[in-house]
């Protein structure tokens, strides 16, 4: 037990930003995110630190901001792996600012997180809850109440072997199992992904973010927490 705790305390980990706000230019002329907008109605707004995403025009719009293409092409080929064998954070630094529904299993705003094998969480985002979408897209999975229209938050969402944690300003609210959507095949079924935003033509919303960044464990570290799963398996079957 002093071995594993030993080596947890020791695990490096290297954090990459995605979007910095304070540089003061838009999350995808920094490098690492694309914008979308569909059919186009959505509104992004760099200002202050921050890039301000509506798409209350039309509950119809869908947009927001993504590590990938769409094509299962990163935007970036340095993009780390998701491993969620040995772990990885997705943190984002947000604010909801209005958010409305045509029905109780969609959001106009959404955090979408998937592991190198496509398993990870939809988080959707109302003002005053925060809920996991189910297999199948219906709202029936793990839900927290909290209002994310207070104030500029820090959302963890970290992602272990086959479970996610949401924090929020380091304080647990939520937690569950990893899934797999399957369908449609773009997003879900790609890897190493991450999305915010809205993504339904049934929701619309507005928020603010003023930091993306992914952590993962430097090769050593991963290694060593892929060593103590396996250790934890085989004991588990004895």
């Amino acid at each position: 037990m002093i071995l594993v705790v030993a080596l947890f305390v020791s695990a490096k980990a290297s954090a990459l930003t995605l979007y910095d706000g304070s540089a003061g230019t838009s999350p995808q002329s920094q490098g690492w995110l694309a914008y979308y907008s569909l059919p186009g109605t959505g509104v992004q707004t760099v200002a202050a630190g921050k890039t301000t995403y509506d798409s209350t025009a039309s509950a119809t719009e869908s947009g927001g901001f993504s590590n990938d293409t769409l094509a299962g092409t990163p935007v970036n080929a340095s993009f780390p792996t998701l491993n969620r064998t040995t772990g990885y954070t997705v943190s984002v630094n947000l604010k909801e600012l209005s958010e409305s529904h045509l029905n109780n299993n969609r959001a106009g705003l959404s955090l979408i997180v998937l592991s190198s094998d496509s398993q990870g969480v939809e988080l959707a985002f109302w003002p005053n809850e925060i809920w996991a979408q189910a297999v199948g897209f219906t709202h029936t999975a793990e839900t927290a109440t909290f209002n994310t229209t207070a104030a500029n938050t820090t959302y963890d969402v970290s992602v272990l072997g086959s479970n996610y944690t949401l924090s929020a300003n380091g304080n647990p609210i939520l937690s569950g199992p990893l899934r797999s959507y399957g369908t449609p095949a773009v997003p879900y079924g790609l890897t190493s992904y991450i999305f915010v935003g809205d993504d339904t033509t049934s929701a619309a919303g507005s928020f603010e973010m003023s930091r993306l960044a992914v952590t993962v464990p430097e090769p050593a570290s991963a290694a060593a927490v892929a060593l103590l799963s396996l250790v934890g398996l085989r004991r588990r079957r004895a």
